[in-house]
């Protein structure tokens, strides 16, 4: 048996505790998870013991990817699909890269061969996210027991242990309730407002209304862009609507959606076959949505009783046949018995047959639409609030914060960068030029783990960056690194200027407690360091790129801000392509956020596909073989380029997508914006150009002795020639 329940992620721990405590720890385990060796591991490690060279399998391994496209096949009816899997060595050996070395090399062929036999064995063991055995008696009575990382787990996994009856809990972490907590907790520092969730109307229409925007970004089960269609497409406006949404939106009953949405907008039209199958019927318009549904239906219609209604449920879901066709004579003879006609009672039950294998439990399917509505809530009435809530919850998974914050960007509001004076360590709301904006939490910085954060936090009145190292000696270089490039101490001065003087301060202060440990005080006493850093700032280009890298979003800018000063024509955004058709063509200005290479599966020729950003949103792009051969060189993460192709706009099991097919693309700048100007006359403007941080470098020349010398900082392009002009000054630019 399998038992599912849901609990505040950072409480989850306090359960499993609770249980081994009530039911004795010998009778309580967790289960046993096993890893598999990695592809790359066998090469690597096979490679080694046949002396093979490093660098062959280096080579070999790189080259491994992660996912590739092929057939695979589904359990449902044997049916096969083209999906995206994890490659196996096999696999391997139809792409051409490790065709070509294993024909051209024995000890290649060899590694492959002997490999084979490593493929898909385990490396290690670990323990099951969620899963929990409790046992009526001790379980080493049923099951071998063995220690992972200090906790007893299983040696069955999961369904081995559900397979010889032992009862499996699954104590799941729900960060959505740590969310909605880590609000309620913001919305009653900031507004003074407490509120309860289970008092809300489940009938608000600004609540409705975000919904029937698609704007359900980070709206528990409701954020994906297909849910965001299903949305503006269904215009719901009753729980119902949200709680046939979370049972309908899935592989198998997708296919009925517009049947649910035709029947929710004009009701009369729906036919039901009987009276009695109306009642069951009637909320879902015909559709049999839910499990409870064709329960209802065969105890209304054939007087089953509930437990022979669960047993029919059970035995079409699990496709017996025998089952089905036997309980099909039977279903008709008690509903004949019922005054149901024959042919009306084979009609209903050929389509109970054919919703029993994708009806949903509508008990889960309504707990889950109730945080959906939740969260739609707290965002609808409080979006910073909540969205901070979800900074702060998810800053231990990058992939998870990037996407928050572009949400944030997305819906405009402004995040603020760290800063010693007023961040904390969670994600937090203030003001910024009359609007609630989101400052910045130590634990969203990469390297900052939560208890660094939290002594952080308390260093707040320090009076200078020596300072704060002082009171803070157990923090490490790097976690100073990415402070000062998060602009945590921007209020000390240049981040560049600090970076370079960290080191020697570490040191400095490493040095002092030494000599206090022994003597209780030392001629260092008192030193606080400069109150100010002056100094030339990084380029605005590596200011930016050193923020991302810390930050995973660039706070003070964006690299395309500049570039698309300079450039003229390229106005069309990644949020316009919403409107466009398919087909059509666009030109667009982006830089390349991440980068996939797959091989097809008929030549096995490389594409790739890319994540593509601007100032403001994100979206897919495409690059077939041919296009691929001509653009390789081109294609690198934080490349910032023109693209040339058009839009595509596909829908699969009613989740439509929209992406950019590339034909052509070139680098936004053909070479680095340059300015040279007379040494002389850059004097007497270089007080103004030190504040306009850029992407254009400065060139001073000295005509006199016809030399040339670059200039330590970066000016803004735009800004350069404006000042140019206010003073008349000449110059050359490139």
């Amino acid at each position: 048996m399998d038992i599912d329940t849901d609990f505040q992620n950072q409480y989850r721990h306090v359960i499993v505790e609770y249980v081994q405590a009530k039911y004795g720890y010998d009778h309580v385990s967790q289960i046993v998870t096993y890893n598999m060796l990695g592809l790359k591991s066998i090469i690597r490690n096979v490679g080694k013991v046949l002396g093979i060279p490093y660098l062959v399998t280096d080579e070999l391994s790189k080259n491994v990817p992660k996912k590739i496209r092929k057939f695979v096949y589904l359990e449902e009816e044997d049916r096969e699909d083209e999906q995206e899997v994890e490659p196996t060595l096999e696999d391997l050996k139809t792409i051409p890269f490790f065709k070509e070395r294993i024909d051209s090399s024995e000890d290649v062929a060899q590694l492959f061969k002997i490999g084979k036999l490593f493929d898909g064995l385990p490396s290690s063991t670990g323990k099951h996210a969620c899963g929990v055995i409790i046992g009526a008696h001790p379980l080493h009575q049923y099951v071998g027991l063995m220690e992972v990382d200090g906790v007893l787990v299983t040696q069955f996994e999961k369904k081995a242990s559900e397979s010889i009856g032992l009862l499996k809990m699954d104590f799941l972490g729900l960060i959505t309730l740590d969310i909605e907590v880590e609000t309620l907790r913001l919305i009653k520092k900031n507004k003074g407002i407490e509120i309860d969730l289970d008092k809300i109307p489940l009938d608000d229409t600004k609540t409705f209304e975000l919904l029937q925007r698609g704007q359900s970004g980070k709206v528990f089960q409701l954020e994906s862009q297909g849910m965001r269609n299903l949305l503006k497409k269904m215009q719901p406006t009753d729980m119902s609507h949200i709680i046939a949404i979370a049972a309908l939106f899935r592989p198998g009953p997708m296919q009925f959606i517009d049947n649910y949405i035709e029947g929710m907008k004009t009701p009369s039209k729906v036919k039901y076959p009987h009276p009695l199958y109306e009642n069951s019927a009637k909320e879902t318009f015909g559709i049999l949505v839910y499990q409870e549904q064709i329960m209802q239906v065969v105890q209304d219609m054939a007087g089953f009783s509930l437990g022979e209604a669960d047993i029919l449920r059970r035995g079409i879901g699990k496709k017996d046949k025998q089952y089905i066709d036997q309980m099909e004579e039977e279903f008709s003879k008690r509903c004949v018995d019922n005054g149901v006609p024959e042919k009306t009672a084979k009609e209903v039950y050929a389509m109970i047959k054919k919703f029993a294998e994708y009806g949903f439990n509508k008990s889960h399917s309504a707990a889950y639409a109730l945080i959906a509505y939740e969260t739609a809530y707290l965002k609808a009435y409080y979006p910073v609030e909540f969205m901070a809530a979800n900074c702060t919850i998810n800053s231990d998974n990058k992939d998870k914060l990037i996407s928050c914050l572009a949400e944030i960007k997305a819906m405009g509001i402004e995040i603020i960068p760290p800063s010693i004076r007023f961040s904390q360590t969670k994600f937090t709301v203030e003001k910024s030029e009359g609007q609630s904006a989101i400052r910045y939490g130590y634990i969203g910085i990469d390297g900052i783990g939560e208890d660094i954060a939290k002594t952080i936090e308390t260093l707040s009145n320090c009076e200078t960056f020596y300072d704060f190292i002082s009171q803070c000696p157990n923090i490490r270089n790097n976690q100073i690194t990415n402070l000062i490039y998060s602009g945590t101490f921007d209020i000390f001065g240049c981040r560049k200027k600090m970076r370079e003087i960290a080191p020697s301060i570490l040191e400095t202060v490493k040095y002092h407690n030494q000599i206090k440990s022994i003597y209780k005080s030392s001629i260092l006493d008192g030193l606080s360091g400069e109150a100010f850093y002056d100094g030339t700032e990084y380029g605005f280009k590596e200011k930016l790129d050193n923020e991302k890298r810390v930050l995973h979003c660039c706070i003070s800018g964006h690299p395309l801000e500049q570039i698309r000063g300079v450039l003229k024509g390229y106005d069309t955004l990644i949020s316009d392509i919403q409107d466009l058709n398919d087909g059509d063509d666009i030109q667009i200005l982006c830089q390349i956020n991440s980068i996939q290479q797959i091989f097809t599966k008929k030549s096995g020729e490389p594409m790739a596909f890319l994540k593509i950003e601007d100032e403001y949103d994100f979206c897919e792009a495409i690059v077939f073989p041919k296009a691929y051969a001509d653009i390789e060189n081109l294609l690198k993460e934080d490349s910032v380029l023109i693209l040339n192709g058009k839009i595509q706009i596909k829908e699969d099991n009613g989740e439509e997508s929209i992406s950019i097919i590339v034909n052509t693309a070139r680098h936004a700048l053909s070479s680095a914006l340059r300015f040279y100007v007379d040494i002389n006359d850059l004097e007497k403007i270089e007080g103004e150009f030190v504040n306009i941080n850029g992407i254009a470098e400065v060139i001073g020349v000295d005509t006199v002795h016809r030399q040339c010398y670059k200039q330590a900082y970066y000016v803004d392009y735009v800004k350069a020639l404006n000042i140019f002009n206010k003073y008349k000054i000449k110059f050359v630019s490139v």
